[in-house]
């Protein structure tokens, strides 16, 4: 799967707005669907430190432990871009409706526990250093 990031990103640089899934419970305002987004560097952190701990087996869930919005981090890639938000609601695909999650967030408890202690980024911090330190250079591969 693609970042939801890069999609949002290639959308406002193509002069479009971020555009973002309308919620499908009644309860729940549109764009508040909730991931626990976790920056890259983060990961490579928890692998190395489970890499290296002694005795260590088992399965950990691994993200930041907050969930936080798709319309948090639309406003982040805006920001980010240092454009005006320019978000819009589209419909959800029929074939989504009704098994969209709309909440995940990784339960961190038993990874802290054998003494992870690492600080995550915040969505608007690796939003921000995904867009310019990778989004907004010339690709090296191409």
């Amino acid at each position: 799967m693609i970042s939801v990031v890069k999609v949002k990103h290639d959308e406002l640089m193509a002069g479009r707005p971020a555009r973002l899934f309308k919620s499908d419970h009644a309860e729940m305002a549109d764009g508040e669907q909730q991931r626990d987004f976790i920056y890259i560097d983060d990961v490579i952190a928890a692998l190395k430190f489970v890499l290296t701990a002694p005795n260590l087996s088992g399965i950990f869930n691994l993200g930041t432990g907050t969930a936080r919005s798709y319309l948090d981090l639309a406003r982040a890639v805006c920001k980010a871009n240092s454009l005006p938000e320019r978000i819009e609601f589209i419909d959800m695909p029929q074939a989504l409706r009704g098994q969209y999650q709309s909440f995940t967030q990784a339960l961190m408890a038993r990874l802290r526990a054998i003494g992870f202690n690492h600080s995550f980024m915040t969505l608007e911090e690796g939003v921000t250093a995904y867009v310019q330190n990778y989004l907004r250079k010339a690709d090296p591969y191409k």
